[in-house]
């Protein structure tokens, strides 16, 4: 099944994704948890960007079915309370395309259009690992919709810097966006 789900172009696993998640929910509540304990072992063997955010939202999902949804009055509404990990998410995204001074600058470009985030949430300095990014999602999920979008845009401009998305690029911002529980924001352009 592995080679056979790599022959699958990146687009064509976001909608797998997309069919998997409603047929995991159905399982049993004990084997749930046994797939998230595994599915926590499997995130330590260093996964590329777009498996690390499939794992993320899998094994969320999986675990929200557990607990009662929260209610609009329970996410937080202050850009100060989520401000590292809006800086580490945009940071994530951007590593995987940039290094170094480029990275920076893409970074600063990014969350500069950000009215909330600009002035309080400082580049992270080098590529933050798999925990940080996990944690950051973790945490920008409790945050208001309207928080989720912004961070959302500048993620988005944090890829579409270089003015091209490609297929790659655009289906790890779907991955993003189902993360933040926000509509996909981008179409790629590869040929």
């Amino acid at each position: 099944y592995r080679e056979r789900l790599r022959s699958v172009e990146t687009s064509g696993r976001t909608a797998l994704f997309g069919l998997l998640t409603p047929a995991l929910s159905r399982l049993p509540a004990a084997e749930r948890a046994e797939l998230c304990d595994q599915l926590d072992r499997l995130s330590q063997v260093g996964l590329d960007p777009f498996a690390f955010g499939m794992w993320w939202i899998v094994r969320r999902n999986l675990r929200r079915l557990d607990q009662p949804p929260r209610r609009r009055d329970q996410l937080g509404q202050d850009p100060a309370a989520f401000a590292d990990d809006a800086a580490t998410l945009v940071a994530s995204l951007i590593w995987t395309t940039s290094s170094g001074d480029d990275a920076r600058r893409c970074y600063d470009a990014a969350m500069e259009a950000s009215l909330s985030f600009r002035a309080i949430a400082p580049y992270p300095g080098g590529q933050p690992d798999t925990a940080q990014l996990d944690h950051a999602l973790g945490t920008l999920n409790s945050a208001s919709f309207t928080l989720r979008r912004e961070i959302l845009d500048a993620a988005t401009r944090a890829v579409s810097g270089d003015g091209r998305v490609t297929n790659e690029e655009a289906a790890l911002m779907q991955v993003v966006a189902l993360a933040l529980d926000c509509p996909a924001p981008l179409a790629g352009t590869d040929d």
